[in-house]
């Protein structure tokens, strides 16, 4: 439950971001996702059962920002999660 709210904390605090510094700070010209990046990290720290859903939604807030399909980035997030905590345990 305290791994939900440190995730989903770290989730609202990275979407801030990515609506704020990315119209500013742009690394050669690219914006950076900063709830994947998040999402990612979290995912190599505190590889839970949980932590799939906390991923869902924010991919769920990458799409409402997007305009596009919504569900697509929470598909995604969701599958890209799974991916690193499988090689998390490979390697």
């Amino acid at each position: 439950m305290r791994l939900f709210f440190f995730a989903t904390g770290f989730m609202i605090i990275s979407a801030w971001m990515s609506l704020v510094f990315n119209n500013y700070v742009q690394l050669f010209g690219i914006k950076i996702n900063w709830l994947l990046v998040f999402v990612i990290i979290l995912s190599f720290h505190y590889p839970k059962l949980s932590l799939p859903l906390v991923s869902i939604l924010a991919g769920l807030i990458c799409d409402s920002h997007s305009h596009g399909i919504m569900g697509l980035y929470g598909i995604s997030f969701f599958l890209t999660t799974l991916i690193v905590i499988q090689l998390k345990k490979i390697l």
